[in-house]
């Protein structure tokens, strides 16, 4: 999902030419990073 959001924000900023909002990147780096790690304890069975 994170992968998808940001495939789709940034498009529709560089279609308008525009720099994406630091809070928006940010947000979803986190995002990205905390999904990435509950993937890989899940595949390590930590839960």
């Amino acid at each position: 999902m994170a992968a998808l959001g940001g495939f789709i924000l940034a498009f529709a900023y560089h279609a308008r030419k525009k720099n994406l909002p630091t809070n928006f990147v940010v947000g979803h780096a986190t995002l990205a990073v905390i999904g990435f790690l509950l993937l890989l304890a899940g595949a390590l069975h930590l839960f």
